[in-house]
């Protein structure tokens, strides 16, 4: 048996303002879809504290593929070579993916109708 400890900071966060799937929650609130989320009276009076949280993580993903396409920029401008185009090519597509697939999460957590 192997023990795991949720010790980041999602965890711990989700933990102080005792909401189970804070994530998730708080996509859909950012979103536009915050009717069938949230559970309970507590949910409900931190609800904007909670949509923040989601606004600022979709805010952070984006970012992250801003500074990783800047890097793609710092990569090819200042290594030469075969080299130069292996990493740009990997890192081009990595991002891509990453694009590709938090926006169809985004979009099927905008449409389903329930968290299960």
């Amino acid at each position: 048996m192997t023990l795991t400890y949720k010790l980041d900071g999602y965890w711990i966060l989700s933990n102080i303002v005792e909401i189970p799937n804070l994530y998730e929650k708080s996509l859909k609130l950012a979103l536009g879809r915050g009717e069938e989320v949230l559970f309970d009276e507590r949910e409900i009076l931190k609800k904007k504290f909670i949509k923040v949280f989601g606004i600022l993580n979709i805010v952070f993903v984006f970012m992250s593929i801003a500074a990783g396409f800047g890097g793609i920029y710092y990569v090819s401008i200042n290594i030469g070579g075969y080299f130069q185009y292996v990493i740009l090519f990997f890192e081009g597509i990595t991002y891509f993916l990453v694009l590709i697939f938090f926006g169809l999460f985004l979009y099927k957590l905008s449409k389903r109708k329930s968290l299960s």
